[in-house]
């Protein structure tokens, strides 16, 4: 059994610009979890995960095709104040190879922030 230690997936980001994490793949993997944590003293806005199946990267990171990326169902999360949102996603493979976390914004203070930390588990 694999397992990958926690890895940040969107440095410290200011909330009010948007954000998007790197996609993260999910080749052989069987369970993943995503944390986020936001601060500040104002927080508007809304953050959900994507899924691809046709992004590519080549062994170096480089994007080959940038994909079509689809909200997942459920994940969205309202975020009105600082706090965490979690997604686990376990029991059985992911159907899609690639995810990543997208965030707007709907009128954050210049001070709130955004980081994202993922854990995956495969085989």
């Amino acid at each position: 059994m694999m397992l990958v230690n926690p890895t940040l997936i969107l440095p410290a980001t200011q909330m009010i610009l948007g954000a998007t994490s790197q996609p993260q793949q999910l080749t052989q993997t069987f369970a993943y979890g995503l944390q986020a944590v936001y601060t500040g003293t104002t927080i508007s806005g809304s953050i959900h995960l994507e899924a691809s199946i046709n992004h590519k990267e080549d062994t170096q990171g480089n994007v080959l095709f940038e994909g079509d990326w689809d909200t997942i169902n459920g994940s969205q999360q309202n975020i009105t104040g600082s706090g965490t949102g979690v997604w686990n996603v376990g029991s059985g493979a992911p159907g899609y190879p690639w995810v990543r976390v997208v965030y707007v914004d709907t009128g954050s203070s210049p001070d709130a922030t955004l980081t994202v930390t993922g854990y995956i588990r495969g085989v």
